[in-house]
């Protein structure tokens, strides 16, 4: 018995279909990153400003995650925000990352942008958030 035309019309529309779907996906890409240890070691905060483009989607943003630095995966946001244009236009990095002391980590802004996300303590770690005079 052969299969009838329908059947390998629908299989072939099926499988082109499944395809072209999971090639379209959503495609995160890294363009900046910075990552600090804090003094004494136990913490280590990464910021990165990131892309995701995709079907329908197109957007530029920075995050800034702390983990133990014994830690394997990407660690808790603290602090979030979407990028506009200019700050890359302009070639400098959004944000710069420092530990005044053991416990105190600053995220320093040459222009402070909206925050979407941001945490002012995570464990024993009070975040600061200010702009460089």
């Amino acid at each position: 018995m052969k299969p009838s035309w329908r059947n390998v019309v629908g299989l072939s529309t099926l499988v082109a279909l499944t395809s072209l779907t999971v090639s379209c996906g959503t495609h995160k890409e890294i363009s900046w990153s910075s990552e600090v240890l804090s003094p004494d070691g136990v913490w280590t905060a990464t910021a990165s400003t990131y892309g995701i483009s995709g079907p329908g989607n197109n957007y530029l943003g920075t995050a800034v995650y702390l983990k133990r630095s014994s830690a394997h995966d990407s660690g808790y946001e603290v602090l979030d925000y979407q990028e506009d244009g200019s700050t890359w236009a302009r070639g400098r990095a959004p944000l710069a990352l420092s530990w005044p002391d053991g416990h105190t980590l600053r995220i320093t802004f040459k222009r402070l942008p909206k925050l979407d996300l941001q945490v002012c303590k995570y464990g024993d770690v009070s975040i600061s958030v200010d702009t460089a005079p």
